[in-house]
């Protein structure tokens, strides 16, 4: 009803139209489907560990969960996921062809696992000789080869997470994991360790069993023949000093820290813990390589954000034109003075002197009455 009385009709409410309200579904139908491809294809060949097929796979999900925007995903993959992958490709060829160069070293890290961390004993060797029995493979085997093998899965899967969530912290987090994998590779280099397996069966120390082969053999739901493949062809069995395996396990800790739920951080600090227990009781690392791995990732996570300010600092003066005028120092604000500042009377005085000039006396009005 209008002010005059006379009624108004009201318009019914737009409803949006069925394809608009069809749209979450649209996007939801190619990723479910893609999932259900991905656990058939699992479940038939089992799951990839090698980063090559895995980081596939984890692209084609993040393509059906990017449908609505597709220049940004073409985009980021060419300017982000392809450098990333092919920075760690070339770290696998380096560290492949970086072994047997130079002399080997194992002595220093066997005296000091065993006089610092073992009290007299290697813990490699301690450990398989009350825990491992060659016959009857117990949990605390298969525990620690499923700690082992997270490594290869957790950190492309992280990568496509927080793609998703958070995509300063993913180049953050593929800048750190690149410079961690380079800084490793040049000690693998220049310092080639022998691994505490291989150094028992060379008499070294005493008698351990690289475990994770052993346990692998009876995993049926990992396809794990391409990681071993590669492992004979660009593997360094005397890539040991510093522990990659832990460092990258201490980066997620590092990276995810700050974003995630104090109750998280709890599987932040155990998964490392964790992983330093695996790696030494397999006999694939002594704990003197995993201590340099950890401090290796924490450097690395202090040292790449003051790297990467320092470079950008540098880009933007290069950028800048040749004929840009420096800014100069900026003049001197005045302060507007008062009248007293400026040594003039007080206003009251000068007013009273005004109406002295302008008032004439007393005797001149008397004579002249018309003034």
């Amino acid at each position: 009803m209008s002010g005059d009385g006379r009624a108004t009709a009201v318009s019914p409410a737009r409803r949006p139209s069925p394809l608009v309200r069809l749209a979450p579904v649209v996007r939801i139908l190619p990723a479910a489907a893609y999932v259900g491809l991905a656990v058939l294809v699992f479940t038939v060949r089992g799951v990839p560990l090698d980063r090559d097929r895995l980081s596939v796979w984890i692209l084609g999900a993040l393509l059906c969960l990017s449908l609505g925007s597709l220049s940004g995903f073409v985009r980021s993959l060419f300017l982000e996921w392809l450098p990333l992958l092919a920075a760690l490709t070339l770290y696998d060829v380096l560290r492949g062809i970086g072994g047997g160069r130079v002399p080997i070293h194992g002595e220093l890290q066997i005296w000091i696992d065993r006089h610092v961390f073992g009290f007299g004993n290697v813990p490699s060797v301690w450990l398989q000789a009350h825990l491992f029995h060659h016959y009857r493979l117990g949990w605390v085997d298969y525990a620690s080869w499923a700690v082992y093998m997270s490594y290869f899965v957790l950190t492309p899967v992280l990568l496509g997470v927080i793609w998703l969530v958070d995509r300063p912290l993913f180049r953050r987090y593929a800048r750190q994991l690149t410079l961690l994998s380079f800084a490793a590779v040049t000690f693998f280099t220049l310092s080639p360790t022998i691994p505490p397996w291989l150094a028992s069966q060379q008499g070294m120390i005493g008698p351990t069993d690289r475990l994770i082969g052993i346990v692998g053999e009876t995993m049926r739901g990992f396809d794990g023949t391409p990681l071993w493949e590669r492992g004979v062809r660009l593997a360094n069995a005397y890539a040991a000093f510093p522990s990659l395996h832990l460092g990258m396990t201490v980066l997620v800790s590092i990276v995810l820290w700050r974003h995630v739920p104090r109750a998280v951080r709890v599987l932040l600090v155990a998964y490392p813990l964790a992983m330093t227990f695996a790696l030494t009781y397999t006999a694939e690392h002594y704990v003197v390589d995993l201590a340099a791995g950890a401090a290796l990732a924490a450097a690395v996570a202090w040292a790449e954000p003051r790297i990467t300010a320092g470079i950008t600092a540098r880009w933007n003066a290069r950028r800048k034109p040749v004929g840009e005028a420096l800014p100069g120092p900026r003049a001197p604000v005045r302060r507007r003075t008062s009248a007293a500042d400026r040594g003039a009377p007080p206003a009251g005085r000068a007013s009273s002197r005004r109406s002295r000039r302008r008032d004439p006396p007393a005797s001149h009005r008397a004579a002249h009455p018309n003034t």
